[in-house]
């Protein structure tokens, strides 16, 4: 079990950006912009349709491929427009990986932890700001084994570019770090980007990283459907980024 728990937390997300014309489709983030200012991304926002990346500890999915919980149809790739990234905070119990096992702890927008988990249940540390924790950390794979640390990460909303269809990601782990450009950039919100799994392999063990690229920008007909999408999430869609 101990094995599985340490290959589920090194997880991770690479970001790769291409170039269009003379013009980088990205540059250094600064941070994750959120464009409606003050609008958070609850749970519920994401469960119409969830997608996951299936790795070998996941109850249902190939490994590798991305699954659609609802349904549980697989993808090998997906071709998506960012419409927000938002930031949070997960403090799981130091038991051991299990699919049934609860957070102790959660924030929804990376600041300040909820004041009831899933179930209705109160967290470990209720209603707290999240940078004055004693667990609060931006890089857990340099914390050592065996200590506890909240876990960053980000829910993404990405809307299909071939259905038009919303659906939302959850990225954690070392993830955390490479997610930002998603948000940042303005820029990438005119921007197909394809998703997929890629195998990844070390002394720590096998699991499967979510990679992403930035491939074409979008026509004008899916800047229109980005735009009433991102209106019906309360987003911002800024014709001049």
């Amino acid at each position: 079990m101990a094995a599985k728990k340490e290959t589920q937390s090194h997880i991770n997300t690479e970001i790769t950006m291409v170039e269009s014309g003379s013009a980088s489709l990205a540059t250094p983030a600064q941070g994750v912009v959120t464009m409606a200012e003050g609008t958070v991304l609850h749970d519920f926002d994401l469960r119409p349709a969830v997608v996951k990346l299936a790795q070998s500890t996941s109850a249902s999915g190939t490994p590798g491929t991305l699954v659609r919980t609802d349904t549980e149809e697989e993808y090998e790739e997906l071709h998506a427009v960012p419409l927000r990234v938002q930031a949070t905070r997960t403090k799981w119990p130091e038991t051991g990986f299990s699919r049934e096992r609860l957070p102790e702890c959660s924030s929804d927008d990376g600041i300040r932890s909820v004041i009831k988990l899933p179930g209705g249940t109160e967290p470990r540390f209720p209603n707290q700001i999240c940078a004055k924790c004693e667990f609060q950390t931006d890089s857990p794979w340099s914390v050592p084994e065996g200590q506890e640390y909240c876990q960053p990460g980000y829910k993404i909303l990405l809307m299909d570019i071939e259905s038009f269809e919303v659906y939302g990601m959850r990225l954690n782990g070392t993830s955390a770090s490479v997610a930002r450009p998603l948000g940042a950039r303005p820029n990438l919100r005119k921007a197909v980007m394809r998703l997929w799994g890629e195998k990844t392999t070390t002394e720590r063990g096998s699991w499967f990283k979510l990679k992403a690229k930035a491939v074409r920008q979008l026509t004008e007909d899916e800047i229109t459907e980005a735009r009433l999408q991102f209106q019906a999430f309360g987003i911002e869609f800024d014709d001049n980024s």
